[in-house]
């Protein structure tokens, strides 16, 4: 639920994490949204989306709606990776995707457990799942941008912002996955989205994470990092274009712009040396992305991010200054924690007393209430028996025990009077047809007395009584069951121990059953053979008396007849005494078994009641747990800023703080508030037991968010009222320990990269790149005394000097320190970079798998480059000797997302010292010169890869001298006429006037004209050079050359090596200049160089005939001496603008 709704505008974003250190800056956003808002479907204009080469996993650190759910995640693995290995070993016309960039190297092993810290495998990985990716980033654009999110945030009481949508890519540059990916991500953003988007705006905001200064990072780590600055650097120079084919048959992706609209460098330790671990970095930038999304702040950083556009360009040695930095700190009163835990607790106190009796139970008096319970439902044994004893008396005038009497005795008297054979058959009549259709127990092999046949009247009018104890029973056990939870006395815990008492009265009963229960069979079994031998006796003494009767004398056959009858009688007796006790027995015996079965029955009733318990148990105390566990989670994960919490103005640690403000609701308060739950949920109605068992299984997040809806409302209002501010004087009422500690906030809020503050050469860092804010409630206007205390001694201690620095925040609660800074080059991270670049060499040279993300770039520019005049110099090269048709140009036809396009690969055929001919590729399918664009340097963009080939920091590349030498090799041969006419028909007549290019393409044509020394509409053939000393002065000369070329000589030993031969007499000064000037213009000697030579030869240095030319060798020479250290910043600076004051 929510906690506090403020009226700041939620700005519509996608937020996609790369990797684990993506993930877990995801988890620390969510968790800070979910802490403000209550759950993430309050914000639907806020997507999330993971991608990673592992399984989602449940991180148990964080809440349920924190963690991501599977729509969000995409599992980017790759099975059967020998398909793959195959087909691109055999097949490659099958990938065309693939083929060119994929190292074979990878292709060992699926992709399901992560990369392995390889960057392609990565890459690969999202190659293959670019489909799923490609869907959820539409899918999540399609839910920012819908008018269903916009309704259902405004519903939920959010203002959304108005304005563009932004996208942001969080990962750690180190790993596989993240570093492998993120290039390819962002331009997919870029480029897929904005239809999606309609008519608002993208921006990327790249958050990309740097191994630890002074970190023991296992070494590919460090490689991985520096090869993706190395990548990323790259498609930041416009003079570059990304290209990629994610499926085949799909249009490239071309893209000649940058990944990102801004790019954030994030490292352990900040400007001012604090080392802060990864997961307190990963916090902060969870905190700053929350703060994006839904602070005051967000529109204030919106401002600076236009502000620092500006910077965003190259620096004078033409590094892209692209890059951004932050640090955050905080004052914090951790409002919502210690809000949600107040209210967990008093929700979790409610519940309990929903389970928990209000008293302690004795156990023996328990019991004996169990058993004057059971007693006044006359469930007790005796009772039970007695009463299904009685059974059949109210139907049949008597009871079982009088009907057997009352057969025996007839069947007595019967057979005594008649004492003749029907005396025998009346006692036989009796055991075998009279008794048992009344008294028969039926099946007695079957111990369930309700399932038996064949019983008798009496037997069946006990099982039906049975029956009707039991339903009575099991209806007495469920009012029992719901009186006792219902009633405070007893509650959960109460009733389960009463129904404990229950079961054990009614196993003692059971038990008590099964023995009287076999006594009387023993005894029954025991009268079983008596009977049989008292009727055997019984018709024996009859017919004798029959006999007696019969025969002798009338006085003796009187006397003995008298004798014998008396005999037979008594025999009757005790036989029918027998029969009468085991039919007695037998409706006895039964009569326990049918209760023993009622107490079976009761035990089952009991368990089906401790069953629902344990489901009222499930249902309120799942309820209590919830509650608990949210309690512990919010105290044990106390807000991670970096800077200061406050819970007090004292020293209490975080429980005893927070337990005092959970003392400010009064024990009547929280009955009150139970009482006002209770009403609202139902239960007063239903009654707890009631309620839970008919509603709680498909209501417990309602029944939740309904209690804490009021557990809330109990501590909102105090605890909102808390001011940081108040607390941090309360803490520090010294002003010089406030002072220090506001010093030191602001020390942890400076930019955490390791970039060099203050410039160097070829860049200045302008103190305007750098953006503060600091925020506070009231700030332009502090109201209160703590408010104009906090702002006067930060503008003292952190030298505060613009008010625009100043930030209102609606949040009593925090005071925030943000330092941005931008437009600063990577180059200015040397001591990172330096320890970076030697685990970088030593990883390419020792690991079969390549640490860059692809193969198709045969080198990436170095993080410190050539100079841009040297680059310039390259490209005039390329472009002349194209133009001139010294190379060739092959068209190529590519499939780009704007349809068919024409390009051009350009290759240079040679022969060899030995005169084999060879062909090398110096430019793969480039744009058509006029399409090309500028933005201000000496060579177009898109053309990095070109240049790559043809010039490095220290000079020019052997191809470039290469293509040097056969442009004029191609001028000797068909004459400065013909070239001129080619240069000139290009850019009088194949160029488009309008087009950029063309300015540009006349410029370098010009100039090269001139230097051919070609007079406008001359045609003649070109002068032959001056002939070259010949015999061994040529061949000395020449092995001087290879030297200088080979970097095995410098210029300075060339020139000493000129005046040395000069002093044999084998050189003249003219041909020791000509030397140098054939060397000059090869490029083989910088105009330093030249100058340098010339002057210890003696020989004055030509001017070139042009001023343009003489201007720039001057501002050359004035930059090589700047960069050599020979002058400083402010004389270099002063004598380029008088140079430049000259044009």
């Amino acid at each position: 639920m929510a906690v506090e709704l403020d009226a700041v505008g939620v700005s519509r974003s996608i937020i996609i994490g790369c990797g684990g250190t993506g993930h877990r800056i995801i988890l620390e956003t969510r968790k800070r949204l979910v802490d403000k808002y209550g759950s993430l479907s309050k914000i639907p204009i806020v997507q999330f989306l993971q991608l990673d080469t592992t399984p989602l996993k449940e991180e148990v650190r964080y809440a349920k709606e924190v963690n991501l759910t599977p729509n969000e995640y995409v599992f980017m693995q790759v099975q059967n990776i020998a398909k793959y290995r195959r087909g691109l070993e055999n097949e490659p016309h099958l990938y065309p995707h693939l083929a060119s960039w994929v190292p074979r190297s990878i292709l060992t092993t699926n992709v399901d457990q992560g990369a392995g810290q390889v960057r392609a495998r990565g890459r690969f990985a999202f190659f293959e799942n670019y489909p799923t990716i490609r869907e959820r980033l539409y899918a999540a654009m399609n839910r920012v941008t819908s008018d269903q999110a916009y309704r259902e945030a405004t519903s939920n009481g959010i203002r959304v912002s108005e304005g563009g949508i932004s996208v942001y890519i969080l990962t750690s540059l180190m790993g596989g996955t993240g570093s492998g990916i993120f290039l390819d991500l962002a331009y997919l953003a870029k480029n897929e989205l904005s239809q999606a988007a309609g008519a608002k705006t993208i921006d990327t905001i790249g958050i990309l994470l740097l191994p630890p200064v002074g970190g023991d990072l296992v070494g590919v780590y460090s490689a991985n990092a520096y090869a993706s600055l190395m990548e990323l650097n790259h498609f930041n120079n416009p003079a570059t274009e990304f290209v990629a084919q994610y499926q085949p048959g799909m249009p490239e992706l071309r893209d000649p712009d940058d990944p990102f609209t801004f790019c954030y460098l994030m490292d352990s330790r900040n400007e001012e040396g604090d080392v802060i671990g990864e997961d307190k970095l990963i916090q902060m930038i969870g905190h700053y992305l929350f703060l994006d999304l839904t602070h005051e702040f967000a529109s204030k950083k919106r401002e600076n991010r236009d502000n620092h556009k500006q910077w965003l360009r190259r620096d004078e040695f033409d590094c892209p200054t692209k890059y951004l930095s932050f640090g955050l700190s905080a004052l914090c009163f951790p409002k919502d924690q210690v809000l949600h835990v107040c209210a967990n607790r008093l929700a979790k106190e409610l519940v309990s007393g929903w389970m928990d009796p209000a008293s302690v139970f004795d156990d023996r008096q328990l019991q004996e209430e169990a058993s004057n319970r059971m007693a006044q439902a006359n469930w007790d044994c005796d009772r039970v028996r007695a009463g299904l004893a009685v059974e059949g008396q109210s139907q049949h005038g008597r009871s079982a025990t009088d009907a057997v009497g009352e057969m025996v005795r007839r069947a007595e008297a019967t057979a005594k009077q008649a004492m003749n054979e029907s005396a025998i058959r009346a006692l036989e009549r009796l055991i075998q047809q009279d008794l048992p259709p009344w008294i028969s127990a039926g099946d007695e092999a079957n111990p369930d007395v309700r399932q038996r046949r064949g019983l008798g009247i009496y037997p069946e009018e006990i099982r039906k009584g049975l029956e009707r104890r039991i339903e009575h029973m099991s209806a007495w056990l469920v009012e029992l069951v719901t009186e006792l939870v219902n009633d405070p006395k007893y509650r959960h815990e109460g009733c389960r121990r009463m129904l404990a008492c229950l079961e054990r009265i009614a196993t003692q009963s059971r038990d008590r059953l099964i023995r009287d229960s076999t006594e009387l069979k023993a005894q029954m079994d025991a009268l079983n053979g008596q009977i049989q031998k008292m009727l055997s006796q019984s018709r024996g003494e009859i017919r004798k008396a029959m006999e007696s009767a019969a025969n002798g004398s009338r006085r003796k056959a009187g006397r003995g007849a008298t004798s014998n009858r008396g005999t037979a009688e008594a025999a009757i007796s005790s036989f029918c005494r027998a029969v009468a006790q085991h039919a007695q027995d037998s409706v006895q015996a039964f009569v326990c078994d049918a209760a023993h079965r009622f107490y079976t029955e009761m035990l089952a009733c009991l368990a089906e009641r401790n069953r629902d318990l344990r489901r009222y148990e499930e249902h309120v105390g799942g309820l209590r747990e919830r509650f608990r566990a949210e309690e512990m989670r919010f105290l044990e994960s106390s807000p991670a800023v970096n800077g200061e919490i406050l819970y007090t103005g004292g020293d209490e640690d975080a429980d005893e703080a927070i337990n005092r403000y959970y003392q400010h609701v009064t024990a009547t308060e929280r009955r009150q508030i139970d009482d006002r739950v209770q009403a609202e949920l139902g239960i007063t109605s239903m009654g707890l037991y009631g309620y839970f068992l008919a509603e709680g299984a498909g209501s417990i997040d309602t029944i939740a968010g309904t209690i804490l809806r009021h557990t809330t409302a109990a501590f909102k209002d105090d605890i909102e009222a808390v001011e940081v501010l108040n607390l941090f004087f309360e803490r520090y009422p010294d002003d010089r320990a406030a002072e220090e500690q506001m010093k030191r906030l602001n020390r942890l809020c400076s930019p955490f990269v390791h970039a060099k503050a203050g410039g160097m050469a070829g860049f200045t860092d302008d103190p305007q790149m750098r953006q503060r804010n600091i925020g506070i409630p009231n700030a332009e206007e502090p109201k209160t005394s703590a408010e104009r205390r906090f702002r006067a001694m930060v503008t003292k201690a952190a030298s505060v000097t613009d008010p625009r620095t100043w930030v209102t925040v609606a949040s009593r609660s925090e005071a925030l320190f943000l330092h941005e800074r931008s437009g600063f080059p990577l180059r200015l991270m040397e001591d990172a970079l330096r320890r970076c670049e030697s685990h970088y060499e030593h990883t390419r040279k020792r690991r079969k798998e390549p640490v860059h993300a692809r193969v198709d770039f045969q080198q990436w520019e170095s993080l410190t480059p050539a100079p841009p005049h040297l680059k310039a110099e390259a490209w005039k090269i390329f472009f002349i000797a194209a133009a001139s048709g010294v190379l060739t140009c092959r068209p190529v036809e590519v499939q780009t997302q704007r349809g068919q396009e024409e390009r051009f690969s350009y290759e240079i055929s040679y022969f060899d010292d030995q005169g084999v001919q060879h062909t090398e590729v110096v430019a793969d399918r480039l744009p058509p010169f006029d399409a090309l664009r500028f933005d201000g340097r000496d060579y177009p963009n898109g053309v990095m890869q070109l240049l790559l080939k043809l010039c490095h920091p220290e000079g020019l590349t052997d191809l470039a001298r290469r293509i040097q030498r056969k442009q004029e090799e191609t001028v000797a041969k068909e004459g400065v006429a013909a070239i001129r006419e080619r240069l000139l028909d290009l850019v009088n007549n194949r160029l488009s006037p309008q087009a950029e290019f063309t300015p540009h393409a006349c410029e370098v044509v010009s100039g090269y004209l001139r230097s051919l020394q070609s007079a406008p509409g001359a045609g003649a053939p070109a002068t032959p050079p001056a002939p070259a000393p010949a015999g061994a002065t040529g061949d000395r000369l020449a092995k001087l050359r290879g030297l200088l070329e080979k970097r095995l000589m410098t210029a300075s030993d060339y020139a000493a090596k000129l005046k040395e031969m000069r002093g044999e007499g084998v050189l003249t000064s003219d041909e020791c200049r000509a030397s140098l000037n054939e060397l000059r213009d090869a490029g083989l000697l910088t105009p330093a160089e030249y100058d340098a030579a010339c002057q210890a030869l003696g020989l004055e240095t030509a001017e070139s005939p042009a001023e343009e030319n003489s201007i720039e060798a001057r501002l050359m020479k004035l930059k090589s001496l700047f960069e050599k250290g020979l002058i400083t910043q402010e004389d270099y600076d002063a004598k380029r603008t008088a140079i430049l004051a000259e044009i």
